[in-house]
């Protein structure tokens, strides 16, 4: 009779499973794989891209127009058409000084903000004139909050995607903008109010 190979004992440590080490491991290797895949999903799912630049741009507006009313003051939000970003432009603080000028005080301009890699600006629309494609165009908010009826208009980069237009509507009188997404290429402008329509 031939003798058995010798087994590890039962309850050795090699038969218990994974050590502490080796599940933090696997765990950290997930976490790192799972963020990256959150990242790409921006390329991936195009709506969700252009849904999260538009809410950012329609909050931007609020808080400025907010901002306009509490203060009392003129806010803008500019933004660069050929570049994809936009920045905040808030009034010039005024100063407890007997020989300050007004006029030349600067406004103070945050720094810019980029859309996201696949999003661009394809326009600023105002009611009444021509939409603006290219150059640096500001929305002004007067001390009341108000400004003229406009329309920032969204799409992707790719040629692939360029169909998808997302239309952010920022109404001049009322508070709050509404997003108007288009998978056919069309812009949604605002309408103009005639005498006739009261």
């Amino acid at each position: 009779m031939q003798p058995r190979p010798s087994q590890p004992a039962s309850g050795s440590p090699r038969e218990r499973g994974f050590t502490l080490i080796e599940v933090m491991v696997v765990v950290a290797i997930l976490a790192i794989v799972a963020r990256v895949a959150m990242a790409s999903l921006g390329a991936l799912v195009p709506s969700t891209t252009l849904d999260a630049e538009a809410q950012k741009l329609m909050s931007l507006v609020d808080y400025l127009r907010s901002e306009a009313e509490l203060q009392g003051k003129t806010y803008k939000l500019e933004l660069d058409l050929d570049g994809n970003r936009y920045r905040e432009v808030w009034p010039a603080e005024m100063k407890i000084a007997l020989d300050q000028d007004p006029g030349e005080l600067e406004e103070h301009r945050l720094g810019w903000t980029p859309l996201d890699n696949h999003v661009r600006f394809a326009g600023l629309g105002v009611i009444g004139e021509p939409t603006l494609r290219k150059g640096r165009v500001q929305i002004l908010l007067d001390r009341n909050g108000n400004t003229s009826d406009q329309v920032i208009i969204l799409r992707m980069k790719s040629e692939d995607l360029k169909k998808l237009v997302w239309t952010i509507q920022i109404h001049g009188l009322e508070p709050g903008c509404t997003l108007v997404r288009d998978e056919n290429e069309h812009e949604a402008y605002i309408e103009r109010i005639e005498e006739g329509h009261f």
